[in-house]
């Protein structure tokens, strides 16, 4: 199966609604400048959900917020809002993750987390990702 149609099948079989609208918004922010969609893109609008809000201070979602806004700025590359990260390698632990945690779909909350999981094979702006997300104080 391609990347695409993996997606696809992830977000419609597996994602939660409100987490197949952040990855909606994450393109929608990505083709408004023209650029692919990264990581970043992702994680920016899911640190407003409630889920994840509950549990992340004002304080440091801020701090992840501005670290992650820097990193788009670096991005240069042109696309159409196409994703230039493979979601392939964090799909099945977040499945995995939800159904440890007795829910039916991913959450915002089960993605983030599994966006933070050491030793998930991510590409190098991914990681760069995650490392600001550890570095703002989200563990």
């Amino acid at each position: 199966m391609d990347e695409r149609a993996y997606v696809a099948e992830f977000l419609q079989d597996s994602a939660s609604r409100d987490l197949v609208d952040i990855f909606d918004r994450a393109v929608d922010r990505a083709e408004a400048v023209g650029t692919l969609t990264h990581l970043a893109h992702v994680i920016d609008p899911l640190l407003d959900d409630p889920t994840v809000r509950n549990r992340v201070s004002d304080d440091v979602r801020s701090r992840a917020r501005a670290a992650l806004a820097e990193q788009m700025l670096g991005y240069s590359e042109t696309g159409s809002g196409g994703f230039a990260f493979r979601l392939a390698p964090l799909v099945e632990p977040a499945r995995q993750l939800a159904r440890d945690w007795g829910a039916e779909r991913v959450s915002p909350l089960n993605f983030l987390a599994t966006c933070l999981t050491a030793g998930i094979p991510l590409d190098p702006v991914s990681v760069r990702t995650q490392e600001a997300l550890r570095s703002a104080g989200i563990t």
